[in-house]
């Protein structure tokens, strides 16, 4: 009786020192609520700055990790899990996102915010307050100009599509009217969900009557212009990107959208186009190719309007410039040696090269450079063509074309893999 005795004052002095509840275990360990915070408010804002997936989970392990933060992320085009097993409530952070358009002067704003709070030089506080402050900052350019942009954009790919120069002005006006429908659709979230929907009816009803209008005008090269910055091309070669990576289901998230944007681009063109010629009339299409001059202004304007569209630092666009130039060069080239299938793969690969060696170098993002750099390369106006070819019940055309997207996207990806084994990407935030 004397040793049960004793040996239970042992057990309830032991059980006496142990937390009462699992509320006390959790109490016990230490808050981390401001490094959560940051980190989950860094997810956001990535994603809404236009950071694939991939990118965007390699980006918050190394902040977990450099903050000696126990996390787990999972993002999607539609939402963002965060985990922290050993926080005080052992919570998952869920943020329902929307995909988010490029903005390359916040990613590198981000990017220096980051990169100052690793290196000590800020607080975390102080870390936090700049991000919030960053996502209520105003773009470099204004309204104006980003529309200015979108119809030379337009017009400028229209001499890549062998239109001439009725064509390129057709293209630019209905391009400036369907930049504007895009500032109308940032505010009317109504009439942004239809936008793809309104802008492919207008313009390939108002391309229908150009023709009418204009002899020898191509309808077709004009709808295709003016919605080219519309087109999902590069989306469709971030979701392959991402599957590459294993980043499977926002690899599919992201596919499917660009083809549901296909199929709202294809119904509109479809629809637009029916009707005018419902009104003007079938036009004879007789086009003419731009000149070589023509040609070439077109190539030396068309990086700047990008620029814009993807907001980029003022400083910034003569860099975005040279890329454009590379990519283009480079494509060209890889066409003429490999054919037109395979050839984007060497303007890729010269692309991610450029971008790696200047983030480098600069101490930057590659994005900054690389995304504006692969629109000369991206299968967008193939994806289009595709679909529209599909609608005219051409099927065979069609379903060529649209496994020529693939396999273009494809080498784009590969080229630019490779491209990092090559010239290794630069740590994102050191």
């Amino acid at each position: 009786m004397i040793l049960d005795s004793g040996i239970q004052g042992i057990i309830d002095q032991s059980q006496s020192e142990l937390p009462r509840n699992q509320n006390d275990l959790h109490a016990a360990a230490p808050s981390r609520m401001n490094e959560e915070a940051f980190v989950t408010r860094l997810a956001e804002l990535l994603h809404r700055y236009g950071t694939p997936s991939h990118e965007l989970e390699e980006i918050l392990q190394t902040c977990a990790d450099a903050l000696d933060l126990n996390a787990s992320f999972f993002s999607t085009p539609t939402a963002i899990f965060i985990s922290f097993p050993e926080s005080t409530e052992n919570r998952t952070v869920l943020r329902r996102v929307s995909p988010g358009e490029i903005d390359l002067e916040k990613l590198v704003a981000v990017d220096r915010i980051v990169s100052r709070f690793l290196a000590e030089d800020i607080s975390i506080r102080e870390a936090t307050d700049k991000l919030e402050m960053l996502d209520s900052k105003r773009s470099a350019f204004p309204n104006w100009l980003y529309v200015v942009s979108f119809a030379i954009a337009s017009g400028s790919v229209v001499s890549f599509f062998q239109g001439g120069i009725k064509e390129i002005l057709a293209t630019s006006l209905i391009g400036l009217l369907v930049g504007s429908l895009e500032l109308v659709a940032r505010w009317n979230p109504d009439f942004g969900r239809a936008y793809c929907a309104i802008a492919s009816v207008t313009a390939s009803f108002l391309a229908v009557a150009a023709s009418a209008c204009v002899p020898g005008l191509s309808s077709g090269i004009v709808t295709l212009g003016s919605l080219i910055v519309l087109v999902p091309g590069l989306t469709i070669t971030m979701a392959v990107s991402e599957l590459a990576r294993q980043q499977l289901a926002s690899g599919t998230s992201r596919f499917m959208g660009a083809i549901l944007q296909f199929l709202i681009l294809g119904f509109g063109v479809a629809l637009g186009r029916n009707v005018g010629i419902q009104l003007f009339g079938p036009v004879a299409v007789q086009p003419t190719s731009a000149d070589l001059v023509t040609f070439w202004v077109c190539l030396l304007i068309a990086p700047f309007s990008f620029a814009v569209l993807f907001r980029t630092r003022k400083k910034d666009v003569f860099l975005v410039f040279v890329t454009c130039l590379v990519g283009f060069g480079c494509g060209r080239f890889g066409a003429f040696l490999l054919g037109s299938q395979l050839g984007p793969a060497l303007g890729s690969f010269s692309v991610a090269v450029f971008s790696n060696l200047m983030s480098r170098l600069l101490k930057q993002p590659a994005a900054l450079t690389m995304v504006p750099g692969l629109m000369f390369l991206v299968p967008g106006s193939i994806g289009f063509l595709s679909f529209q070819a599909l609608v005219e019940q051409e099927t065979v055309a069609g379903i060529q074309s649209a496994f020529d997207v693939l396999f273009v996207a494809s080498a784009l990806v590969s080229g630019l893999l490779m491209a990092n084994v090559f010239v290794r990407p630069r740590l994102w935030a050191k």
